[in-house]
């Protein structure tokens, strides 16, 4: 069952509305997903002055209630305090940073493409201001503060992969409308000048450049770095390095279907089609502690679980083992 604090709290899947204090301690449990949150820490989340004498009762009732919905294994008592037990690739913070990341990986290996695809997933599961439920919390504001640069970040590389892959008119609007959210942001004037200049509009390209100078030197006393300078002059010797034609690869030499040829855990970042399944084995893992997966020869259990259950626990950091049974003698 999916969480999803990259907006107002929510539970994916499930049309039960939490207590507010419920939603405080889930917030601030997956604030440190796999980390332990002390009861003090989750006491000061929901009363952010004094809490009652009553605190500790409070706590541990919210969190017997959270179980009811997450699953009996979702929330571990330890010593110090409490852990969130799901798998990461239930938080949707979490999917968004491993997705930005895959996204940077693809773009250094030249394939943009692919990069603006998966970036484009990553930012639609932006639904508003992350951890809005813990305003007054430190802790949350910290890691709320850490996930919107990452996602102004997204948001540029997302333009970036546009340019690198020759799709200047679909992303010309979308690099006006950054630059306007964020105007002290010299990365995104950058994009946009190379936009308009890729689209045939080389005046307003330098027009850009010229304002971005502007607001830096009023508002921050600043000059543009090199990479500006660099870019006005580019565009002014109409450099062809700043042109790229939007083309069909070149077709590979090797099919990328694999037919009925089973995958390994080694094969995740080429499994698709199988997410929904994946995510209700790990619920299942996580509650139980035993998962058994069965169906008729050849519908795909082991590349399931190899490929998506075992490939999923091992990006959590947990130990996996393979083994196969060998004929008995």
């Amino acid at each position: 069952m999916g969480i999803a604090v990259l907006g107002p709290l929510t539970i994916e899947g499930d049309h039960r509305v939490l207590a507010r204090r419920d939603r405080v301690v889930l917030a601030a449990l997956a604030v440190r997903p796999g980390g332990v949150v002390s009861a003090e820490e989750l006491a000061d989340a929901i009363w952010p002055d004094t809490p009652p004498a009553s605190w500790p009762k409070v706590v541990q009732g919210c969190v017997a209630r959270l179980r009811k919905v997450l699953g009996a294994h979702a929330i571990v008592t330890v010593p110090r305090g409490y852990r969130l037990a799901v798998p990461m690739d239930e938080i949707d913070a979490q999917r968004f940073e491993r997705a930005v990341s895959r996204a940077r990986e693809l773009l250094a290996a030249d394939d943009p493409e692919r990069s603006g695809v998966v970036l484009a997933d990553a930012l639609s599961l932006w639904r508003g201001r992350p951890w809005v439920e813990l305003d007054s919390w430190e802790p949350a504001r910290i890691e709320a503060t850490r996930l919107t640069e990452l996602r102004y970040a997204a948001d540029e590389l997302h333009v970036e992969s546009a340019l690198r892959a020759g799709l200047h008119d679909e992303v010309l609007a979308k690099a006006e409308a950054l630059v306007l959210d964020a105007p002290l942001r010299e990365r995104r004037w950058v994009l946009l000048a190379t936009a308009q200049y890729q689209a045939g509009r080389q005046g307003e390209a330098l027009r850009t450049i010229r304002r971005l100078r502007t607001v830096l030197d009023r508002d921050l006393g600043l000059e543009p770095s090199r990479d500006v300078a660099a870019l006005e002059e580019a565009i002014l010797r109409q450099d062809p390095s700043l042109v790229v034609e939007s083309a069909l690869p070149e077709p590979s030499p090797e099919c990328p279907y694999r037919g009925l040829m089973p995958y390994d855990v080694d094969d995740a970042d080429c499994f698709y089609g199988r997410d929904a399944e994946v995510a209700a084995c790990l619920r299942k893992l996580a509650d139980q502690s035993v998962l058994a997966v069965m169906g008729p020869s050849g519908c795909g259990k082991s590349s399931l679980v190899r490929a998506g259950v075992a490939a999923s626990l091992g990006r959590d950091g947990r130990r996996v083992v393979v083994m196969t049974p060998g004929p008995h003698k």
